[in-house]
């Protein structure tokens, strides 16, 4: 009986694991098809002029039981798996000349973080992916935006305002705005499952504005939640990005805030 149970176990155990490898292999696979940057990769040594790092969930305060005691969670106001994976692509391309400037983008989220934005987690964590920090106005926050429309709206309104001062300065040496066109580059930095929709919704924003960009989506690995306590939830959690995405989608589409995609 004994031997029965333990096979029982070893073989309930391995029908687990390959579920969770089946069901996060399925995941990855619908965040996906939401991905955009196949169609708009970013062109190979470009120095593109900025990047968005667009913010997503951080850590929230949690409490738990142990021992008799209840403690709270040091984790509160650190990045989240997804937001981690977008600051990695954003940091390796400014490593590699590919982005002249990131702009991190995200406010405070609430639910229990304090006094720490989505934009200034991303920063801290970029700063540890560094073997010494960046050069001074590389690296910009927008702390006020608290969805992908005011991501985008937002981030473009800093970019412009930063060339504008270099002009006002004196300090444009880009033959592109010494002849009068003031175009500029953008990599968006999202996670897959988020590309297609900050892609037409910064396209939205920019024609709004009345800004001529040039805009690129940086490719970017699956990357599940962690640290939820148990990989249900945080398979839950993937699960969740994917079908709240189509949502937005949909509710972007009806507020006119994504660009048609014949102007694509």
């Amino acid at each position: 009986m004994a031997k029965l149970n333990g096979g029982l176990a070893i073989g309930l155990l391995i029908i687990a694991v390959v579920g969770n490898v089946l069901a996060s292999n399925m995941t990855a696979w619908m965040h996906n098809l939401l991905s955009y940057s196949y169609m708009h990769p970013v062109p190979a040594g470009a120095g593109c002029d900025y990047g968005v790092v667009l913010g997503y969930a951080l850590h929230r305060v949690m409490a738990c039981f142990w021992q008799g005691v209840y403690a709270t969670c040091c984790r509160n106001g650190s990045c989240t798996r997804p937001l981690q994976s977008r600051v990695e692509v954003g940091v390796a391309g400014y490593q590699k000349h590919q982005l002249n400037r990131l702009v991190f983008s995200g406010s405070n989220p609430g639910g229990g973080v304090r006094n720490v934005s989505e934009a200034n987690a991303m920063l801290h964590y970029g700063l540890t992916l560094l073997s010494k920090p960046p050069q001074v106005g590389r690296w910009l926050l927008e702390e006020a935006s608290t969805s992908t429309r005011t991501n985008a709206v937002y981030s473009l309104h800093l970019i412009m305002l930063q060339q504008e001062h270099k002009q006002q300065q004196g300090l444009h040496t880009d033959q592109r705005l010494q002849q009068g066109r003031q175009q500029y580059t953008v990599v968006i930095i999202t996670n897959p499952f988020h590309q297609l929709r900050s892609y037409f919704t910064f396209k939205r924003a920019a024609e709004e504005a009345g800004m001529d960009v040039q805009f690129y989506v940086a490719k970017a690995p699956f990357a599940g939640h962690c640290g939820y306590g148990h990989w249900l939830i945080d398979s839950a959690m993937d699960q969740w990005d994917f079908w709240r995405e189509l949502g937005a989608i949909a509710y972007y589409a009806a507020r006119g805030w994504l660009q048609p995609v014949g102007k694509d």
